[in-house]
C-alpha cells in the first residue's frame, strides 16, 4: 500500500497514525508525507514513544519508493528506534523504515 498526505492534518484525519502506520512525533509542519506499507504481513505496529540509539548495521529496506534513496542503509547517522530504523536526510526530510518477516 501506498499512500501520500499534503500535511499532517491530512495524516490526523485519515488516522494513520492512531492506526499506527505513521509515527506520533512527526513534525506539525511536516509535508508531502509518504506511506508505504505491506499489509499483506498482517503486523500491526503502534508506535508510542521511540527509543533511539545509533544503528550499527542497519537492515536495507525491502520497500522502495521514488522518493526514498536507494542506499539510505548505509548513511552515517541511523538511528535503532524500537524495531524502526529512522535517518534525518536534512532538515526537511526524514526517512522511516522496518522490515517485517514472518
Amino acid at each position: 500500500m501506498y499512500v501520500t498526505y499534503d500535511t499532517l492534518s491530512d495524516v490526523i484525519e485519515d488516522r494513520a497514525i492512531a492506526r499506527g502506520w505513521i509515527p506520533n512525533w512527526v513534525p506539525e509542519t511536516a509535508t508531502n508525507i509518504h506511506e508505504v506499507q505491506n499489509l499483506d504481513t498482517n503486523a500491526e505496529l503502534f508506535i508510542k514513544t521511540l527509543v533511539c540509539q545509533d544503528a550499527n548495521a542497519p537492515n536495507r529496506p525491502s520497500k522502495r519508493t521514488e522518493l526514498f534513496p536507494k542506499s539510505t542503509h548505509l548513511e552515517e547517522g541511523i538511528k535503532d528506534c524500537d524495531d524502526l530504523f529512522v535517518f534525518l536526510e536534512n532538515e526537511e526530510r526524514i526517512h522511516v523504515w522496518a522490515n517485517y518477516h514472518r
